[in-house]
């Protein structure tokens, strides 16, 4: 089975006052997602976590092309994804 990776633009971002952005994500296909590429085409991205279902903040494996930025993350369906970009 090939895992399923998807090219998305974030539902929605923020930028906090300390400088910190953050994105949200929802998942519309029926399998779960396992890479996540997101076009950003003004923030520079050196890390990437994920807000957890305990409510901390998990890191996430990423690599850095350009403006784009490859996540290795599950992202199950119909289900929200927080990140926090830093």
């Amino acid at each position: 089975m090939q895992s399923a990776r998807a090219s998305v633009s974030p539902v929605r971002r923020y930028k906090s006052d300390a400088g910190q952005e953050y994105v949200c994500l929802f998942n519309l296909h029926p399998d779960t997602i396992k890479t996540v590429e997101i076009s950003l085409s003004e923030t520079k991205v050196n890390r990437v976590e994920r807000l957890g279902l305990s409510g901390a903040w998990e890191p996430v494996g990423l690599s850095v092309r350009g403006r784009t930025i490859r996540c290795a993350l599950d992202a199950p369906t119909i289900e929200p994804v927080v990140l926090r970009l830093g």
